[in-house]
């Protein structure tokens, strides 16, 4: 366990603490390990798009603006306008929760959950168990953290004031999401060609395109 104490003068160390003192904790069971690195280490940024930490080097990017025109437009042979009218009809006044329940249904929510509990097999771990049920909450989860942002992950089960969020906690422990989060799997490891650049999502790709055109 270490602390960390922010200062605005680097140069000038009081005798007590002028404010709140955060603790971080290193736990080795948890996947993602940069969890407990604080906000403003990863948004401390050199010349080079990289800071600096004890555990190493964390590359961060910041994006490139220019005003150059891009050509952003998708290559419109195999079908493709075909296919594209065809998913507009589908999805025709739909709103976005429909559209969400009509793409990612029970199959293929079945199947995330067939290929979370393999390769966690594969991992030696035959004590792990999930369900449909939480699958659905976990990609809810990543979904909600996409706009509702904290400084860290594990700050969504805090129970502080200004931190407390009942939907998160109420609805799966911090332990059950970090499991879920280690052995999340799209694709079975032992079957794929690895020489696909995108092999662990390959065959999602495919069967949500089936269904959008289902």
């Amino acid at each position: 366990m270490y602390v960390l104490l922010l200062f605005t003068q680097a140069d000038t160390l009081p005798f007590d603490v002028p404010g709140a003192v955060e603790i971080f904790s290193q736990d080795s069971t948890e996947s993602d390990p940069e969890d407990n690195i604080p906000l403003i280490m990863l948004r401390s940024i050199s010349n080079t798009g990289e800071s600096s930490t004890k555990k190493g080097k964390i590359a961060e990017k910041e994006p490139n603006w220019t005003d150059e025109i891009i050509d952003i437009t998708m290559n419109q042979g195999n079908g493709y306008l075909a296919r594209e009218d065809i998913v507009k009809q589908e999805l025709a006044g739909l709103n976005p929760f429909q559209i969400f329940e009509k793409l990612f249904d029970d199959q293929i929510i079945t199947y995330i959950t067939k290929e979370t509990q393999r390769y966690a097999a594969q991992q030696n771990n035959h004590s792990f168990t999930v369900t449909n049920n939480e699958i659905k909450i976990f990609i809810g989860f990543l979904l909600f953290t996409g706009y509702h942002r904290l400084p860290r992950e594990k700050l969504y089960w805090c129970t502080d004031e200004d931190l407390n969020i009942p939907l998160v906690r109420g609805s799966m422990s911090r332990n059950k999401y970090y499991e879920i989060k280690k052995y999340f799997h799209l694709a079975n490891n032992e079957t794929v060609d690895k020489n696909d650049k995108v092999y662990k999502i390959r065959s999602l790709m495919e069967k949500l395109n089936k269904q959008a055109l289902h």
